[in-house]
């Protein structure tokens, strides 16, 4: 096993992977954009019909 440790390098931001992180989200966010209405609609029937209904302590 060797002994040796590298020396750690600081840390940089680079505007090249931030640009990149920016069209990674924008892109998913249009992909999951349409998925939108369908969660609302889920979400208010669980509220409706779902939320701690029928259970007993």
């Amino acid at each position: 096993m060797s002994q040796t440790v590298t020396k750690s390098t600081p840390y940089e931001r680079t505007f090249q992977m931030s640009v990149l992180g920016w069209i990674v989200a924008i892109g998913t966010a249009l992909v999951l954009l349409p998925l939108l209405p369908v969660a609302v609609v889920l979400w208010l029937l669980y509220r409706l019909f779902g939320a701690g209904r029928g259970k007993t302590a």
